[in-house]
């Protein structure tokens, strides 16, 4: 194990995680859970505001975990996780009535950008 893996280790006390990197990997892998391919392109394309928004809160992840502000880095990452699994469950609905010949999958934004 690395020094800075032993330095940033910090007891769990009264069940509440106390490592940053800990809940920032915890958040990735229940976003993950639920990641489908072809998700992030479709975001940037069609949902550009809430990319903006996922961008910014990248940055506060960042900014709260370099700083050592747990609360707010819970609150940035619970931000970050309910913001990006809203658009990738809002993405498969899409894609599945896309599947069943129910939609156009071209959404509005594509459609007035090639007016």
């Amino acid at each position: 194990m690395r020094y800075l893996d032993i330095a940033l280790q910090v007891k769990e006390e009264d069940g509440i995680e106390k490592n940053p990197h800990t809940l920032i990997d915890q958040t990735i892998r229940e976003i993950n859970k639920e990641w489908e391919s072809g998700a992030l392109e479709w975001i940037k394309v069609n949902r550009s505001d809430e990319w903006g928004k996922i961008l910014t809160l990248e940055q506060r992840v960042d900014e709260m975990a370099f700083r050592g502000d747990l609360d707010g880095l819970r609150g940035a990452l619970n931000s970050y996780r309910e913001l990006i699994l809203t658009m990738v469950e809002e993405f498969k609905s899409l894609k599945e009535k896309k599947a069943q010949g129910m939609f156009n999958f071209v959404e509005r934004s594509k459609v007035a950008r090639d007016e």
